[in-house]
């Protein structure tokens, strides 16, 4: 079973998260975990090679030996663009 969450960010936006797995395993953070797609879209994908349940099945893959948070990062950025915190200048100095 998986739980769904909604995690608020700094910037104010919310993040869609699940946790699912073996609750013994390690916990491992999976910010590439993109939403299924079905239908015309999905065929679409397919004929350029790509999984249109590929997150469901990395996540479902993984979940048996590891307890598994997932999300997509990648597509919270794109709703969500923040072209001003992602530039050099912006460079973590250690």
């Amino acid at each position: 079973m998986t739980m769904r969450s909604e995690v608020a960010l700094v910037d104010g936006s919310a993040l869609e998260v699940g946790l699912i797995g073996n609750p013994a395993g390690r916990t491992i953070m999976l910010p590439i975990a993109k939403k299924s797609v079905y239908g015309p879209a999905a065929e679409s994908l397919k004929l350029w090679g790509v999984d249109p349940e590929l997150g469901e099945h990395f996540i479902g893959g993984l979940s048996d030996a590891f307890r598994v948070l997932h999300f997509d990062y990648e597509g919270h950025l794109m709703a969500y663009p923040q072209p001003d915190l992602l530039t050099p200048d912006r460079k973590r100095q250690t």
